[in-house]
């Protein structure tokens, strides 16, 4: 018995290359959902996609770089 079904759904879960990020990475992932597996090292990324898509048995990881810290927030004035 699955308590989810995440069967045709996208995720993004951010710092997922490793810790926390990665286990639920690969728990969405086995539940059904495509992850897109981020952080800000691309190679980090692809490791942690390959680990999952092998696991899972099909392509259901995608990696992408990117860094959220440099994003500036400016208030409206």
């Amino acid at each position: 018995m699955s308590l989810f079904n995440l069967n045709n759904k996208s995720i993004l879960i951010t710092g997922s290359s490793r810790g926390i990020g990665k286990s639920i990475a690969t728990q969405c992932a086995l539940h059904g959902a495509n992850v897109i597996i981020s952080s800000r090292k691309l190679n980090a990324c692809e490791a942690t996609a390959d680990e999952i898509n092998t696991l899972v048995g099909s392509e259901v990881a995608f990696p992408i770089a990117a860094s959220i810290s440099c994003l500036l927030y400016t208030s409206p004035s």
